[in-house]
């Protein structure tokens, strides 16, 4: 059902009915996953119209009910009076960036780091049921290197996270390393976070960077983006 929305705005596209925002001989972007969707199209009150049309039409013929007042507006460049129009024409809420999109903020600036102020206390929710005062340095830094270590990977895959997220996580992953705690004075700290994160076989403890891990990953993704469909994923 997903391919069959998408050819229709396709054709639609192709017909010169639904335009492109930048460029008319350009189809308009449908990027969905799961039961999220999200299309782009010019910002003119009758796309809008045609739009729905053709929403009603997928509606009825494939039994899917679309809940319009669930569903987004965000108009980007247009007067107020016209996005207000446009809203009430299309049923949906008017909303702003950044939105949440698959977990992840999908915003048209530079992330920051309240935007990313979920994923900061979703980390929290890991300490909640944890005893770390009553673990030993082996075990606290064996839950620091496998789960807190790994916890924003999936974040890191898309996103360059803001050096003050990342520096929010060491603060917390470095309270629990030497304290068992979610915070911790640097007195209390047996060596410096550099050390720490030096491979064990350089002295180090062996715990992860995020700033580098996050730039790898961004690397390797880029990398399999803009490589040929069957091109192997290299470790």
């Amino acid at each position: 059902m997903a391919d069959t929305l998408q050819q229709l705005i396709l054709q639609a596209s192709r017909r010169g009915e639904l335009r492109h925002p930048l460029s008319s001989d350009l189809p308009c972007p449908t990027l969905q996953y799961a039961d999220d969707t999200l299309i782009i199209l010019h910002g003119e009150l009758a796309q809008l119209l045609l739009l729905k049309e053709i929403l009603s039409a997928f509606s009825e013929f494939s039994g899917l009910h679309i809940n319009f007042e669930k569903s987004t507006f965000i108009p980007m460049n247009i007067d107020p009076s016209v996005a207000a129009a446009m809203a009430t024409a299309l049923g949906c809420p008017i909303s702003s960036f950044p939105q949440p999109y698959l977990g992840l903020p999908l915003t048209t600036t530079k992330v920051k780091l309240t935007d990313l102020q979920p994923l900061l206390d979703r980390f929290d929710k890991y300490f909640a049921g944890w005893r770390g005062s009553l673990l030993n340095q082996s075990g606290r830094e064996v839950l620091v290197r496998s789960v807190l270590s790994s916890f924003p990977i999936y974040a890191m895959c898309s996103l360059l996270l803001p050096k003050g997220v990342i520096d929010a996580i060491d603060a917390k992953r470095r309270a629990f390393l030497w304290m068992g705690k979610t915070s911790c004075s640097g007195s209390d700290c047996k060596a410096s976070w550099e050390l720490v994160c030096i491979p064990k076989d350089k002295g180090g403890l062996g715990i992860t960077d995020l700033h580098t891990r996050n730039k790898y990953l961004l690397q390797k993704f880029l990398t399999k983006l803009l490589a040929p469909s069957d091109a192997p994923w290299h470790s």
